[in-house]
């Protein structure tokens, strides 16, 4: 999937400042703010109507719309760095599963 991708990433890296490390870094930072406003925005929701979050549909497309930014912009870093995000994906799935042991030990998880 990123990978077929990958070529219009690279297009954007051949933009004039498009390598910069601040602008990279700043638009990752906004992109991780609009996630976290789509969750917000669902979280007061469910407050206020007690709705199951299934029935938030157009914040469920705003929040698939930040992750999606989100997404992209940290495998632009990646690329920037020649950091292969199926590993980046593995690393993080094993942190996951580190995490769990470390942190719910003795818990039943399912």
């Amino acid at each position: 999937m990123y990978w077929e991708q990958k070529k219009e990433i690279d297009t954007l890296l051949e933009l004039d400042g498009q390598k910069d490390l601040m602008r990279r870094s700043s638009i990752l930072g906004q992109q991780a703010g609009a996630v976290q406003k789509a969750l917000n925005y669902m979280v007061l929701g469910q407050q206020k109507t007690s709705a199951d979050l299934k029935d938030f549909t157009y914040e469920k497309a705003m929040l698939k719309d930040a992750l999606s930014d989100y997404f992209i912009q940290g495998a632009v870093v990646a690329q920037l760095f020649d950091i292969d995000v199926d590993e980046l994906l593995a690393i993080g799935v094993n942190r996951l599963a580190e995490f769990k042991k470390t942190n719910f030990a003795g818990l039943q998880l399912g």
